[in-house]
């Protein structure tokens, strides 16, 4: 048996086909317009059985399926009759451009003059002025660096002083549209649990990281979902640190995006070396 499709649908890839009938086999090819129920199958006794395949199309619309009478032919006898189902295909909206952050990896940070700044990133620091750094500002004895390329933002590192530093973009999220703000975070120095990082929309917090038990061993991606704020209007992204002062840790974040896909699920995993290794970093 051969169905072929209404005008407009193809099958997908991979196409899935299956079936639930004995001794049969489904097939289909990606791209093609019908799925086969290869000859030899047989439908269980007093029951029945199914031929299912991955379909799509790039127009919205009902579209009518048909297998002509005569068309599933048995020992027995043919199909006396036309079937019939419908299929909707709704119209899931576009994520384009596929990609929303300017300079995500905070590449394009001028490090001439103090403090360092950038012209995508509003940046603050309460003991640095930015939070934007290179290999100028050391790397806290290892506790602190780049994920890729040569600029990072280091939130954190001052030692047991209240420190406040931030880094803020605004970007107009399109409507309709699945959204993710993905990030590469590493908190290796820590302290005594009181230091903090939120991510806030608009200055509603979304998620925070409390300084963990165990320093990490390195990046780790994180992601958070915010397609609610899809709505063609401009939303402040806002990363937050802060510690009251009795103590510090390093916060590296780098390779901020806002996707139209979540990041891969991963968890950090815990740093060999000490936990409360050097937090300190060089003025910038």
């Amino acid at each position: 048996m051969v169905d072929t499709f209404p005008a407009g649908l193809v099958v997908a890839d991979p196409s899935d086909a299956a079936t639930t009938c004995t001794s049969g086999t489904a097939s289909a090819s990606a791209g093609g317009d019908s799925v086969t129920l290869a000859s030899g199958a047989q439908v269980p006794a007093s029951g029945s059985c199914t031929v299912t395949v991955s379909v799509m199309s790039s127009t919205a619309g009902t579209y009518t399926n048909v297998i002509a009478a005569g068309s599933l032919q048995t020992d027995l006898g043919n199909s006396p009759a036309d079937a019939t189902a419908d299929l909707t295909v709704t119209d899931g909206g576009t994520c384009s451009p596929a990609q929303l952050m300017q300079d995500p990896g905070f590449e394009a940070t001028d490090n001439s003059g103090l403090p360092y700044t950038n012209p995508n990133w509003d940046g603050t620091s309460t003991n640095f002025g930015s939070p934007f750094c290179d290999l100028g500002c050391g790397n806290g004895g290892g506790t602190a660096g780049v994920h890729a390329g040569t600029f990072w933002t280091w939130l954190g590192g001052a030692g047991p002083v209240a420190e406040t530093s931030a880094v803020t973009q605004d970007v107009v999220i399109p409507t309709g549209d699945t959204r993710f703000l993905n990030f590469w975070l590493w908190i290796v120095a820590i302290g005594d649990g009181t230091t903090n990082m939120d991510v806030a929309v608009d200055g509603t917090v979304l998620t925070s990281f409390p300084e963990p038990a165990a320093a990490e061993a390195g990046y780790t991606q994180r992601g958070i979902d915010v397609s609610s704020f899809a709505d063609g209007n401009s939303h402040t992204i806002t990363f937050t640190y802060t510690s009251p002062g009795s103590g510090s840790a390093n916060y590296s974040l780098d390779d901020v995006t806002l996707d139209c896909t979540p990041a891969p699920q991963s968890w950090p995993l815990p740093a060999l070396r000490p936990a409360n290794g050097s937090t300190l970093r060089a003025a910038h």
